[in-house]
């Protein structure tokens, strides 16, 4: 698998989560509700791509300094409103598809690939 097919993958399966988001966030009829600089899709892309920077820099890295890069007051406000299961399902579709061996799999197979060889020492 390919690292575009990774990311596409991944896409799709939080794409699914934001169809449904109703059933991933706390208040249904409040939240997710109206347009924001940091929608769901984009929101919990941002949280899985995080590393271990603060928040303020996480997202000026994921936005690219722009000014249209939300603080992180809003982020929090944002990830407040969802629910752990909105990661959950997308990680089970992201690792598993039906009949297939579990998806995980193809994706280590791609880190593999992409990385430097290292001998192997006896």
């Amino acid at each position: 698998m390919k690292p575009k097919q990774v990311k596409k993958l991944l896409m799709d399966e939080i794409r699914k989560v934001s169809h449904s988001i109703e059933r991933y966030c706390i208040n249904p009829s409040k939240n997710f509700t109206r347009t924001r600089k940091l929608p769901i899709e984009k929101l919990m892309l941002g949280i899985i791509g995080m590393e271990s920077g603060s928040i303020t820099n996480e997202l000026l890295n994921y936005f690219d300094i722009s000014p249209e890069t939300p603080t992180a007051s809003a982020f929090v406000q944002q990830r407040n409103k969802l629910k752990p299961e909105a990661f959950e399902a997308v990680f089970k579709g992201f690792c598993m598809e039906k009949g297939e061996k579990p998806r995980a799999l193809q994706v280590l197979s791609v880190r593999r690939s992409s990385e430097p060889q290292q001998p192997e020492i006896d």
